[in-house]
């Protein structure tokens, strides 16, 4: 029963294609954006040395953040659209407990957020490894994991995150709202922290997913960024969860 509803909220995700296939198709977009760029600069005989291989996956690399803020948009929905339009109750009145139908959304965003991010990730493989360009800094199997990881857990994390959020205000429009303010005003707010205490900044859940996808300052410990990370994809997964479970519907 748990894959079926999973994949029933995959399936509701999908149906809302201005949300989804964009985030699909912008992602894959400005891969291909960033292979052609390349690949013309070095048609020029510009940054010859280094137009394919470890350089191309770490300019790929960047498309992340932009998959990130897609991801949040799309699971933002996946929180809030059945209590939003009013469906929610018909779903509890199947019998399947609150927290089922709030949990099957966990492996829908998994789901959701490979959906997003294959398509990129062959572009940017092929641009490393296949595009016939000069290949003076080649890509280990090292950079491909390294590569694959990062986007993944940024993706995956800032998914939940959303989806939590979504549960908790019962919105899409102010879960989008503020999933993209944690995600964007955080940055700001890092280097804000960091003129005071260099230490801090870690406890904000942007550096801590940057560093536990080893994309991170190096200074910021991983054992501290993996809790901070649980801990605040958890705790706002939780407050969805209670929010699910005690309102009224």
């Amino acid at each position: 029963m748990r894959s079926t509803l999973a994949w029933q909220e995959v399936r509701k995700a999908v149906g809302r294609k201005g949300s989804f296939w964009s985030a699909v198709g912008l992602t894959a977009a400005a891969s291909v954006a960033t292979l052609l760029i390349r690949y013309l600069l070095w048609a020029g005989g510009d940054n010859v040395d280094t137009a394919a291989g470890q350089e191309a996956l770490d300019d790929q690399g960047i498309i992340v953040q932009l998959a990130v803020v897609l991801m949040v948009m799309v699971a933002a929905q996946i929180g809030s659209w059945d209590v939003s339009n009013g469906t929610f109750r018909y779903l509890v009145l199947t019998g399947e407990p609150r927290i089922g139908l709030y949990l099957a959304r966990v492996p829908a965003i998994v789901v959701l957020a490979l959906a997003i991010l294959v398509p990129y990730w062959c572009i940017a493989i092929f641009e490393a490894f296949v595009l016939p360009l000069d290949r003076g800094v080649a890509a280990s199997a090292g950079d491909v994991v390294g590569f694959l990881w990062n986007g993944f857990v940024s993706v995956l994390v800032w998914g939940l995150v959303a989806m939590g959020v979504g549960a908790l205000f019962r919105s899409g429009g102010a879960a989008i709202a503020l999933g993209l303010s944690l995600y964007l005003g955080g940055f700001v707010l890092a280097g804000l922290i960091s003129i005071w205490n260099d230490e801090l900044p870690i406890l904000l859940l942007n550096l801590a997913v940057l560093r536990v996808g080893g994309q991170g300052a190096d200074e910021f410990a991983l054992a501290a960024a993996i809790p901070v990370t649980v801990v605040w994809t958890v705790v706002l997964l939780v407050l969805g969860g209670a929010r699910t479970l005690r309102a009224e519907y």
